[in-house]
């Protein structure tokens, strides 16, 4: 405990008293009950959480700064108000290489479409609505090969819709750029390296308790006090290496809000010729 009235609290309420292993910082720190253990508390009038858990700074704290590297987390981010990225349209939320496994969400994303941000909205060229009407063919069913390795090809979830890669070919062959279009995604990455420094080696040591000191009847030392010694474990030598923990690959992905737009415009036009036929 460091500060003023540390772990104690402003009016002696909930004073750690009888818990063990925390960390009170600060002014009239103040954790959630008197036998809290694990217990970390961090700020002029913070108040704890209870064990096992860590409060940084007080009610009116309106931020904490991580001003370099990355927070890392094991385990459940809860949040009771926004969050919101620091500076707008200049963040992802995951990347190709970390991907989320699901979203949950009670409506669907609301992705801009201001007039006032864009050029303007051209019709499409023949090639494309040919294009359309030939992506609109290809949806089928399909499983992830993960799941069939993990659950069997007899228990993985069908999934419905087609790949990039041969939508991509279908672009080609209407003499289109498929990379062009913003529903076609690419992304590569290197492999991820972290350098571990040389490891010096240490001798094992084998723990030895305290000796209390032994006089004979005229005081004289027969034995000689010995302090403990603390074992450690044997460590082995190990050069400095440098260890992969992400190899580099690439993947191709859609943006389904804007490939459905493109299909629907060639349904539409199909469905424009029928009429027209009628």
């Amino acid at each position: 405990m460091t500060g003023f009235q540390s772990g104690y609290g402003a009016v002696g309420v909930n004073a750690n008293t009888t818990g063990s292993n925390n960390t009170f910082l600060g002014f009239r720190t103040v954790g959630a009950g008197a036998a809290d253990t694990n217990e970390i508390v961090i700020g002029a009038n913070a108040v704890g959480m209870g064990s096992n858990t860590t409060v940084i700074g007080n009610t009116s704290t309106t931020g904490t700064y991580i001003p370099a590297g990355g927070l890392y987390v094991t385990g459940t981010i809860s949040a009771t108000g926004t969050v919101t990225p620091r500076t707008d349209n200049t963040y992802t939320l995951g990347g190709a290489s970390f991907r989320w496994t699901t979203v949950y969400a009670t409506t669907g994303t609301i992705n801009t479409s201001d007039a006032r941000q864009k050029t303007h909205v051209s019709s499409l060229k023949e090639a494309e609505i040919t294009a359309a009407k030939q992506l609109s063919k290809e949806v089928g069913t399909f499983q992830w090969l993960s799941s069939v390795t993990e659950k069997g090809a007899d228990k993985a979830r069908l999934h419905v819709g087609f790949t990039v890669q041969r939508a991509i070919e279908i672009m080609a062959e209407n003499g289109l750029d498929a990379m062009r279009y913003a529903f076609i995604c690419y992304d590569k990455w290197d492999d991820t390296l972290v350098e571990h420094p040389t490891i010096e080696a240490v001798a094992e040591v084998v723990a030895v308790p305290a000796k209390i000191a032994v006089f004979n009847a005229d005081g004289d030392v027969l034995e000689d006090a010995k302090l403990a010694v603390k074992a450690v474990a044997a460590v082995e030598a190990k050069a400095a290496w440098i260890e992969t923990t992400l190899k580099a690959g690439d993947a191709y992905a859609f943006r389904y809000d804007q490939l459905n737009i493109f299909i629907a415009a060639g349904l539409n036009a199909r469905l424009e010729a029928l009429e027209g036929k009628l």
